[in-house]
């Protein structure tokens, strides 16, 4: 029963030309206050259509636009590796942040040289240490945290994950070197195709 009408609702969304489901992708250097509230207003707006939120850190976001698993990504312009097939538009800067574990370096001194960085798998910054062993790869920015709050190395993050830890003393803030871009900005960025009524509503939300 259960499922005869879950199809018939399918069909009654079919019918009005509106999106059965919205996907969209997230960084999570993207401050939830960037888009949570317009979540929530795309899903009062659209009560039969499926929202999904795939948490897409560093290249990930873009990769999943452009093979149309989501509709709409939030990215950060320093790992949109190219841009020619997409369109963006500049939602907010987002500061990022040198940090390890206290007890592991002093506060405002350089780079923990005794440390491995922790850096994303496909963070564009770090091709050099692809295969270098003072780096550690991870899938997402919240297992770099992990291991920086563990002591395992170091990592550059965004400044809204580390307020807490930084506020009680868990974490401790270094000099970066002054030629490092800390301020990059959160895009949302879709295809240039042709996209229905909630993904068109969704990217207003994103822009006006």
């Amino acid at each position: 029963m259960a499922e005869h009408e879950a199809l018939a609702k399918l069909a009654e969304v079919l019918a009005t030309g509106i999106e059965p489901q919205i996907s969209v992708a997230v960084d999570q250097a993207a401050p939830k206050e960037l888009w949570s509230s317009i979540i929530a207003e795309l899903a009062s707006t659209y009560p039969n259509t499926k929202l999904e939120l795939i948490a897409a850190d560093g290249t990930k976001g873009s990769e999943l636009l452009r093979s149309g698993q989501v509709n709409v990504a939030l990215v950060l312009d320093n790992t949109l590796v190219s841009s020619d097939d997409l369109e963006w538009e500049i939602i907010q800067d987002v500061e990022l942040v040198e940090v390890c574990r206290t007890g592991t370096a002093f506060h405002g001194a350089e780079r923990p040289s005794s440390l491995p960085q922790i850096v994303l798998i496909d963070d564009p910054h770090h091709i050099d240490c692809q295969h270098a062993p003072r780096c550690i790869h991870v899938s997402s920015r919240m297992l770099q945290l992990s291991l920086v709050l563990d002591g395992t190395g170091w990592a550059r993050l965004p400044a809204h994950l580390l307020e807490d830890q930084l506020e009680i003393g868990k974490l401790i803030q270094f000099s970066p070197p002054a030629d490092m871009p800390f301020h990059p900005s959160v895009l949302v960025c879709r295809t240039k195709e042709p996209a229905g009524p909630a993904a068109r509503s969704l990217w207003e939300l994103f822009t006006k």
